[in-house]
């Protein structure tokens, strides 16, 4: 089987999502390009979570370092302290899964829904507002946690991602989309795998694989 590694895409998709003005975020540290996406998801979630009413302010530091070479590539240790946020990782990847890791902790404290707090992930439903008393008023909190596994992914079948002309963006007007089947739409299919490997991401899943079309 060849795996394919999970690409991070631009767009982060997620229904009933609003942008409310009432987060101020000050981030400090590495800025690379898995911190880029982790700074998307927290803007658009926190954003829920909080309320146009009241105003949060929060410190989010990003720290990458060997130092923290234990945790692998992957791994990551958040530390939560009066308003302060210091996500630190070896990579980051790790810083990546550390700031999905304090947006569900946030959840699981502040879900309204009587369930099984470990049920609740990333993309688990939220009302608006539900955490902006929990976000003033932060409890301390620490953690270090890495993945079991190296490879953690899904397996899709029957779907022809492999194929290099298909993935050849430059001539995608030529083929056909996988989802219409439409001549000329494959860069509607290239949307819905970008949401997929979106989905994968925030899901701390790192590679996508189509076997026996790979």
């Amino acid at each position: 089987m060849i795996r394919m590694i999970v690409l991070l895409s631009v767009t982060l998709i997620w229904s009933n999502m609003k942008a409310l003005a009432s987060v101020n975020i000050e981030y400090k540290g590495d800025d690379s390009t898995f911190v880029q996406y982790a700074k998307t998801i927290l803007n658009q979630r926190l954003a829920v979570l909080s309320d146009a009413k009241t105003e949060t302010n929060l410190t989010i530091s990003f720290n990458v370092s060997e130092n923290f070479s234990r945790l692998g590539n992957e791994g990551y240790a958040l530390d939560v302290k009066e308003g302060n946020v210091v996500i630190s990782a070896s990579k980051g990847q790790g810083v990546l899964y550390g700031s999905i890791a304090f947006i569900e902790w946030i959840m699981r404290n502040t879900s309204p829904y009587l369930i099984d707090s470990n049920q609740i992930d990333i993309d688990f439903y939220v009302q608006l507002g539900q955490a902006a008393d929990f976000l003033n008023n932060l409890p301390a909190y620490s953690i270090e946690s890495k993945p079991f596994y190296n490879l953690r992914g899904m397996q899709c079948a029957n779907f022809a991602l492999g194929v290099a002309d298909l993935i050849d963006t430059d001539k995608a007007d030529k083929f056909a989309c996988m989802v219409s089947n439409l001549p000329g739409g494959f860069k509607t299919s290239a949307d819905e795998w970008k949401k997929t490997c979106d989905w994968l991401a925030r899901h701390k899943m790192n590679f996508l694989s189509n076997w026996p079309y790979s």
